[in-house]
């Protein structure tokens, strides 16, 4: 029974696995649409992230359902604690598992480059309006508006 549960495990783990790649491209392109200042697109890449997101967080909630029960099961309180004598397939799962670290760690980096080059992107954009603003105060300091003509009563 465990054996089977190990390898319910493995199969989610290569589904969160293949989930995490994607979402590792997308992050690659959303890299090149924020370089490029393609903002419309920008938004489409995270849609998309966001949807791949929700499949993890579900394929999580089974792993850990999954996970509990092996851990009842050989009263252990954690997973390292597993022999790996008696389940053949524990290996296999810690493999993935670590894969799917180096993946997470690959994703923190980037999504950090991300976030500073859009914090960069904010910032020329705000010094540009500012800069808009402070032309638009001049220009309607040293322009004058339409004069109208002046009726001056004489004394006679």
């Amino acid at each position: 029974m465990i054996n089977e549960n190990i390898g319910k495990m493995i199969e989610l783990s290569m589904k969160k696995k293949e989930y995490l790649l994607d979402i590792l491209d997308l992050t690659k392109k959303q890299e090149n649409i924020i370089e490029e200042d393609k903002l419309d697109e920008l938004d489409n890449i995270l849609q998309e992230k966001e949807k791949l997101m929700g499949k993890i967080d579900d394929l999580d909630g089974e792993f850990l359902t999954v996970y509990n029960h092996i851990k009842e099961e050989e009263k252990i309180d954690s997973f390292e604690k597993l022999p790996i004598e008696r389940y053949e397939n524990v290996k296999e799962l810690k493999a993935i598992v670590n894969e799917i670290n180096n993946i997470l760690n690959t994703l923190t980096i980037l999504d950090k480059n991300n976030i500073n080059k859009m914090k960069a992107n904010l910032e020329k954009t705000q010094a540009e309006l500012k800069n808009v603003k402070v032309g638009k105060r001049a220009y309607k300091g040293y322009s004058y508006g339409d004069v109208g003509s002046i009726f001056i009563d004489e004394k006679k």
